[in-house]
């Protein structure tokens, strides 16, 4: 099985939004945001009719890949 590999870009919007989160939530989401380099792997569903084609969830928040 081949290995898919990924590469992860931040919009502005999106670091903007991590720097104001309380530092633990944001490291927390920095983490399951770089594991998705490797695949993905996590609570991500497929999005129907959205701009974003996945969901990932964390906790109380939702990251749109």
């Amino acid at each position: 099985m081949a290995n898919v590999r990924y590469k992860v870009e931040y919009a502005t919007s999106a670091l903007e939004n991590l720097r104001s989160l309380p530092k633990r939530e944001a490291n927390q989401i920095l983490r399951k945001v770089l594991r998705l380099e490797h695949g993905l792997h996590g609570n991500i569903r497929r999005l129907q009719n959205a701009d974003a084609a996945f969901r990932l969830r964390m906790g109380d928040y939702r990251i749109f890949i």
